[in-house]
């Protein structure tokens, strides 16, 4: 089987490659080629991350700044005529999905996105798994005959290591520009983010329970104190309490901590999809049958700002007031 792993986006070449190695890892024993297609601006990478096998070519393809989709499956689609891989596959980004949807409608494939496992289940059907319903739901789909076109869900953890490669490197050239008939402008408003939550070891979120602003930075100490992040829920990122890189859910950061603190959460599916990594879940909500602790190791049922006021102070060694 011959795949293709395409990276859309170079700033984010190590998060998108992370988001995508488990399902190549998944196929790896069917793997007689991986092609690896970055699209780039400025200066041409020359490191790129270690794959579960080794690339056989790498295409590093120019862009324009900040190209529009449409710009790079063009590109995309006359990469595809040449290579006749059987499966492409996308980080589940904006971009990644958009791009995995079209080039999968243009070659007529079977197309998935944020996929979190896949596996062949015959010569010619490739099964991909992915959470619908909220993340209520594990959905199985089987896909038919190749050509097939995915997109990798998040996938928590450190970026894999980066090294320049040792089988040929193909340089395209920036095409000239062609912009779509219906496009008549564009804007690009950048946006600062971290990604500091998805690596975190120990991880405080906070959900609409907190009630105000006020209370939210009473409790920033006790974030510090344990050495944790704060993540926060929906209602808190709407409400401006935090910023919206704060976000854990699927709509947000799924993250893989040791520990996570849970406090003042209702618990969706959507938003405990963000935390079914972690390793240790305590989850603190004055609501007995809230559905946050269906996914908690440890359910605390009290008034979330004397419990993790007490913890903070506990773990600074305070005297009780």
């Amino acid at each position: 089987m011959k795949a293709v792993a395409v990276i859309e986006d170079i700033r984010e070449m190590g998060a998108h490659a992370r988001d995508m190695i488990p399902l190549l890892s998944s196929v790896a024993d069917r793997l007689t080629s991986l092609e690896l297609w970055v699209f780039y601006t400025g200066t041409p990478p020359e490191a790129f991350p270690c794959w579960p096998v080794p690339l056989t070519a790498v295409h590093r393809m120019a862009v324009a700044h900040d190209p529009v989709p449409d710009q790079l499956l063009d590109l995309l689609m006359r990469k595809a005529a040449a290579a006749d891989a059987d499966l492409y596959l996308f980080a589940g980004t904006d971009n990644g999905n958009c791009l995995a949807a079209r080039l999968g409608f243009r070659l007529k494939a079977g197309t998935c996105l944020g996929v979190e496992s896949c596996h062949m289940t015959g010569e010619t059907t490739l099964a991909a798994v992915r959470p619908v319903f909220g993340s209520r739901i594990q959905a199985r789909f089987v896909l038919d005959t190749p050509p097939w076109c995915l997109s990798a869900a998040q996938n928590p953890g450190r970026n894999p290591a980066m090294a320049e490669p040792v089988c040929p490197v193909c340089d395209h050239p920036q095409p000239a520009p062609c912009r779509p008939p219906w496009l008549t402008s564009t804007r690009v408003i950048p946006i600062e983010t971290d990604d500091r939550l998805s690596g975190a070891d120990r991880i405080l979120v906070l959900g609409n329970g907190v009630g105000s602003q006020d209370t939210l930075e009473r409790l920033k100490p006790v974030a510090r104190a344990l050495g944790a992040q704060m993540g926060a829920s929906r209602p808190v990122v709407m409400n401006g309490w935090l910023p919206l890189d704060r976000l854990v859910g699927v709509s947000g950061s799924v993250t893989a901590p040791s520990v996570c603190i849970v406090a003042g959460v209702s618990g969706t599916g959507v938003f405990c999809a963000g935390i079914r990594h972690a390793g240790f879940v305590v989850a603190v909500n004055t609501d007995p049958d809230a559905p946050v602790f269906r996914a908690a190791d440890v359910g605390i049922v009290d008034d979330l700002v004397p419990v993790l006021l007490e913890l903070g102070r506990l773990i600074r060694g305070d005297e009780p007031a």
